[in-house]
């Protein structure tokens, strides 16, 4: 590439790296190098999504169960929804 001489500013950039600026001085008939570090960027982790909704179709009374029950929770597809993301609370 081909400039009259002078003072540029130049930037560089690439996808995963911060942007880098500087300056460059351009002298008649004269090949500048320009040396230039760029930082990658950590990519940032993707949100967490939303806790699940889970709708209360009905109430269930449970009676009889004194030692250990099992209890399964679906959501609105019936899919089994994992029981460290709801509480459940006796009454």
């Amino acid at each position: 590439m081909k400039v009259s001489p002078g003072t540029y500013a130049l930037k560089l950039t690439k996808i995963d790296f911060k942007d880098w600026t500087g300056q460059v001085e351009i002298k008649a008939n004269v090949t500048t190098p320009v040396t230039a570090t760029m930082e990658a960027v950590i990519p940032k982790p993707p949100p967490t999504p939303p806790p699940a909704v889970v709708q209360v179709l009905k109430t269930v009374v449970m009676t009889g169960c004194t030692k250990s029950c099992k209890i399964v929770c679906r959501d609105q597809n019936n899919k089994m929804i994992p029981a460290s993301s709801y509480t459940i609370k006796r009454q």
